[in-house]
């Protein structure tokens, strides 16, 4: 038994959403005046622009001419702002009318156009619009897509928005019957909706949906009836309340509650109604019929049998009932006709039709006995051919069962492997997010150099860099683990460096990590699990101004990961305090210490994944010594020359063994 999911609901909010609510007749009388006094220029688009926009729904055969008058005009001015905004209406317009083909090629240049001005939020509002044209078209991997690159701008901008756009990837994977991520795509949605005091029925609904699918009809039972609890109470929409009670009583039937299903499909029979919703009706109707013959009550399965009967018959309009009685009446007199020549004809013909009708039965009894007694010769030789062909087939059949068995595995494994990577690779571009950019870098460190290496194409690795008015903070971080969970843990505590810096002000690299500890053990806390993740970190704070005696004045702690340090011809180490960011047993303050360096001196930050790596002749780690008489041998060439050199290195020194470490240096030229 398949769950009914309205996604007709679902494309009627997102669009509301999306398109700024409903029609307004006075702004458009407002609107239509002010046309007149307009002149063939940018200010009469705009006009036309929200005219059409306005009245899409209400009257969009006139929404669509003032769009056809926007895009010539706009196009001889290069008001490339107006001609996104009149192919997104035109979208919208084809959209409404079924015509997705035409509003998939209008959003498509109103996104092109929207790029174009690099306005992002009409970019993102577009794409989202996109997908949901996909959806229809039953493309859902591709709605994905461009629900997820909608995504990564709401979030974090808009609440509403990012809760829509989560939902949307949600049903496309129920459309895909994918349960898992159905589950975490709509609980995100479910998430969002929370933590920022949204409230949406739907939400609750679809998720209730997506549990379903794993079979969790416990779980899915309270979401759908809060969903419907809160369509009863809030919306006017009879349909929209009788589907959800059709939802609902299919959770009541996996749980064996027949009489509470029965109560709910009775109700949404009545908001149906008798003729309004027809179609969507009759799976109300087989649905009640087979719940009251499980539950032992024939004689009310028969009474909704007969009237979901009535309705199917219904269905067939009054001028194919008069075509078929045409046709049957037509049939009826030619047989009579026949008839009556038949019993009329010549009594002569009848009597010659009669003798050859003998001949030809002496003639076909001879010919018989003849095919008899050939078939009996063929036979006996065919009979030993069939026992072998069909050994063949069988072997055959059992051959193209088992290979169709591994091409059907390989082909789950392989949208497995793919749903994977496509998550895997979101949350690389979601991680890039909190590394500085290089731009940034550069313009306050111009000798600097970083060798970011990942391990998977996440890492638990990750630079971090802030600029106060007086100081520029730079650090290597290396948190627990690799891949996806150094990459949550990572996220957690760069916020946490953020946080303690641009909100709390603290600028002391010692004061920063005790902090910056504080906030971790206290996010990991509010698991009800034991979490003892952290990271080490080498973390410096440059001063902007010389000293009076043109020596620049450094401030460095570390947890775990040392300081080097080139200065007068000489590569210098400050140890760390042996203790990460996190949970430990004897936790003590962090240390900072101070040095003032010439203009020309080098330092360096980094993690253990480049001493740790196993390589060379011998398959040996590559250790810290060797790392120390690598950098002091280049010491002196460029930036990009020392970075080129250390990857270099190490692809060498690594040669076809796996990477055991995510990898990062920074190196910083005073």
């Amino acid at each position: 038994m398949k769950i009914k999911v309205t996604l007709i609901l679902l494309v009627c909010f997102l669009c509301n959403t999306l398109a700024l609510g409903q029609f307004n007749s006075k702004l458009a009388d407002s609107l239509t005046l002010k046309l007149k006094t307009l002149g063939q220029d940018t200010n009469r688009i705009k006009c036309l622009n929200e005219l059409a926009f306005t009245i899409k729904y209400s009257n969009p055969e006139l929404a669509e001419k003032y769009c056809n008058e926007v895009l010539p005009l706009a196009e001889k001015l290069k008001f490339y702002r107006g001609l996104a905004f009149a192919n997104k209406t035109k979208g919208i317009l084809f959209d409404d009318k079924g015509n997705y083909p035409e509003s998939i090629n209008s959003y498509m240049r109103s996104l092109a156009f929207s790029q174009k001005i690099n306005d992002k939020m009409a970019t993102a509002r577009t794409e989202a619009n996109i997908g949901i044209v996909l959806r229809k078209l039953k493309k859902n991997r591709e709605a994905i897509n461009y629900f997820k690159r909608s995504y990564l701008f709401f979030v974090n901008k808009n609440a509403t928005y990012e809760m829509v756009v989560q939902m949307n990837i949600g049903i496309c994977y129920i459309n895909l019957k994918n349960a898992d991520s159905a589950v975490i795509y709509t609980k995100n949605a479910y998430n969002i909706m929370i933590t920022n005091n949204l409230n949406d029925p739907k939400v609750y609904g679809n998720l209730g949906i997506a549990y379903s699918m794993k079979k969790d009809y416990k779980q899915a039972e309270v979401l759908i009836k809060k969903c419907l609890e809160m369509e009863r109470s809030d919306s006017k929409n009879s349909k929209s309340i009788a589907v959800w009670c059709e939802n609902l009583a299919q959770m009541y039937i996996h749980l064996n509650k027949r009489d509470e299903a029965i109560k709910l499909l009775q109700e949404a029979i009545s908001l149906f109604g008798d003729n309004k919703y027809i179609y969507e009706a009759t799976f109300t109707y087989n649905l009640i019929v087979e719940t009251l013959e499980k539950n032992n009550d024939p004689k009310n399965a028969l009474k909704y049998y007969k009237i979901l009967s009535q309705i199917k018959d219904s269905i067939y309009n009054s001028e194919n009932s008069k075509q078929i009685n045409e046709v049957k009446e037509k049939y009826e007199t030619e047989k009579k006709e026949t008839e009556i020549k038949l019993l009329t004809a010549d009594k002569a013909t009848q009597d010659e039709t009669l003798k050859k009708n003998r001949i030809i039965i002496y003639s076909g009894a001879v010919l018989t006995v003849l095919i008899f007694l050939f078939a009996v010769l063929i036979y006996r030789s065919n009979r030993q051919k069939q026992k072998i062909n069909k050994e063949l087939v069988s072997k055959n059949i059992l051959i193209e069962n088992q290979k169709k068995e591994v091409e059907d595995q390989k082909e789950i494994v392989e949208e497995k492997q793919k749903e994977i990577l496509d998550s895997i690779s979101y949350a690389k571009r979601l991680q890039q997010a909190i590394l500085p950019p290089d731009n940034f870098i550069t313009q306050f460190l111009p000798a600097s150099f970083i060798y970011y290496q990942p391990k998977d194409i996440v890492a638990g690795d990750f630079y971090w860099m802030e600029v106060t008015d007086d100081k520029i903070l730079i650090a290597a971080a290396d948190c627990t683990g690799h891949g996806v969970p150094g990459a949550m843990v990572s996220v957690v505590c760069s916020n946490a460096l953020n946080r303690t810096v641009k909100e709390l002000k603290i600028t002391e690299p010692a004061k920063i990590l005790d902090k910056v500890r504080e906030l971790v053990i206290e996010t990991f806390e509010r698991s009800q699990s034991d979490v003892k993740d952290g990271m080490d970190i080498s973390l410096i704070s440059i001063n902007k101004k010389l000293s009076p005696d043109k020596k620049t004045i450094l401030q460095w702690a570390g947890a775990n990961n040392p300081l080097w340090y080139y200065t007068l011809s000489e590569m210098k180490e400050i140890k760390a305090n042996k203790q990460p960011i996190g949970k430990t047993d004897q936790p003590i303050p962090f240390t900072t210490h101070t040095l003032e360096l010439n203009t020309g001196d080098n330092i360096f930050l980094f993690t253990d994944g480049y001493a740790d790596q196993f390589g060379g002749p011998k398959g040996k780690k590559f250790k810290y010594k060797q790392l120390n008489e690598l950098l002091l041998a280049n010491v002196n060439r460029s930036s990009n020359q020392q970075k080129e050199i250390l990857r270099s290195e190490f692809l060498n020194w690594k040669g076809n063994l796996e990477q055991v470490d995510d990898v990062c240096i920074i190196g910083i030229k005073l």
